[in-house]
């Protein structure tokens, strides 16, 4: 969760950002990833909730290290783990989940990454918004500079030297929703009511219900990948190489 959304006191936590969680464990866990990585970086960390989860997975201690220039030094004196400049070293796995879209200089800055601090052989794991058409006042609110087309995400990706080990879509239910939220706000003229996205305002029951829908879809999703074509959802994702 971006630290500017994290409400004050308790909270139930969005179950896409649930649903997003159990994906990217899946994926790494999968590609055998959690088990070989001893140190990893979440650059734009936030609370650090979903870096810190993915650790239950990990078959071995890991080095984690979060970054966030958003962090205050209450935050830093709490958690050893958080650090509000860019490390000065490389790490096995980099994860850097919906941060491109907040970087004016989105090229420079994941070359500036994985050059810096990314292993050789190392992995990215990497995820933005997709197609720049759903741009909407929910954009403006996050700070986004702009959604992705997943072809341009591709070339951005492979122009800083990554190879693609595996990628696609995610929230493909979502998508639908959303292009309508977003024709809805053009007519009207006027963004939608701001609050924080990732607080889920309903009920504990229908936040689990609405986490195993979203969870079911993305099985089906990388189940779909390996015999046919990517299917388009509100996300793009996908997890890179450096070569060695």
């Amino acid at each position: 969760m971006d630290l500017h959304e994290r409400p004050d006191g308790e909270f139930l936590r969005h179950p896409w950002e649930l649903a997003r969680r159990e994906l990217f464990g899946r994926v790494l866990d999968r590609q055998g990833i959690l088990s070989r990585t001893a140190s990893m970086l979440d650059v734009g960390a936030g609370d650090a909730w979903l870096s810190r989860s993915l650790l239950s997975l990990a078959r071995r201690p890991v080095d984690l290290v979060c970054w966030d220039a958003g962090y205050e030094q209450g935050e830093l004196d709490a958690a050893a783990d958080r650090v509000t400049e860019r490390p000065g070293r490389c790490f096995d796995l980099v994860l850097m989940l919906d941060v491109l879209e907040h970087v004016s200089d989105d090229r420079s800055f994941l070359s500036d990454t994985v050059e810096r601090n990314v292993v050789p052989g190392g992995h990215l794991l990497f995820s933005v918004p997709a197609w720049q058409g759903l741009f909407s006042g929910h954009d403006h609110r996050l700070g986004h500079h702009r959604r992705y087309h997943p072809r341009a995400a591709r070339e951005l990706i492979v122009s800083v030297g990554l190879s693609i080990v595996r990628a696609g879509g995610a929230f493909h239910s979502l998508l639908p929703v959303r292009w309508v939220s977003a024709v809805v706000e053009r007519l009207r003229g006027s963004p939608g009511k701001d609050r924080s996205e990732l607080c889920w305002q309903g009920s504990e029951l229908s936040q689990r219900a609405v986490t195993w829908v979203l969870t079911r879809e993305h099985q089906l999703s990388l189940a779909l990948q390996a015999v046919g074509p990517e299917l388009p959802g509100l996300s793009w994702w996908a997890l890179c190489q450096k070569p060695f």
